[in-house]
């Protein structure tokens, strides 16, 4: 039987069936995120969800609860680029919000069991999303998929759009 799971720490995995479901990106890594955990400069409140079935995962979302934090790059950035200072003048924010993004580098947005083809691998993300879905609404607060790669992860990329997901950029390559 399948089922859900949110859980706020990396370590509520198994740190192998994690790392062979998200494969060979660092930014995904269990130990990498062990870290980011343990040393975000600013606010962190992960919110991991993760779709099992008879205890095996068969995929999962690397999330935070973002707030407001000064002088780090984050979603108001990448969304408003050089309008983002005129914009939190103004009190314009997407802050705070539930991201699904690779936490400070690129990498995939929902892992998904290796042997999962077609059908079975967009039900695995179908379920994922929905799950994040839930989690956000649960906690009042928007969610972004923040900087979906329509090449390497098209299935999701579909998903979201279906939904009505605007797509974003990612943030600018260097800054000013």
């Amino acid at each position: 039987m399948q089922r859900i799971r949110v859980f706020d720490t990396i370590r509520s995995s198994e740190p192998g069936a994690w790392n062979d479901l998200l494969g060979p990106y660092d930014s995904a890594d269990y130990g990498w995120l062990c870290t980011v955990e343990e040393s975000f400069r600013t606010p962190l409140r992960p919110h991991y969800v993760a779709l099992e079935e008879d205890g095996r995962l068969l995929g999962a979302a690397s999330c935070a609860v973002m707030e407001h934090a000064e002088g780090v790059l984050g979603v108001n950035q990448a969304l408003l680029g050089r309008a983002a200072g005129l914009c939190s003048t103004l009190g314009v924010s997407f802050l705070p919000a539930l991201v699904c993004s690779p936490f400070k580098v690129s990498g995939p947005h929902v892992g998904v069991g290796r042997g999962l083809k077609g059908a079975e691998r967009r039900e695995v993300l179908s379920a994922i999303v929905n799950a994040v879905e839930r989690e956000a609404e649960a906690l009042k607060l928007p969610v972004i998929f923040q900087n979906v790669d329509k090449v390497l992860e098209a299935h999701l990329a579909g998903i979201l759009a279906e939904r009505g997901y605007a797509e974003t950029i990612g943030p600018p390559a260097c800054s000013m």
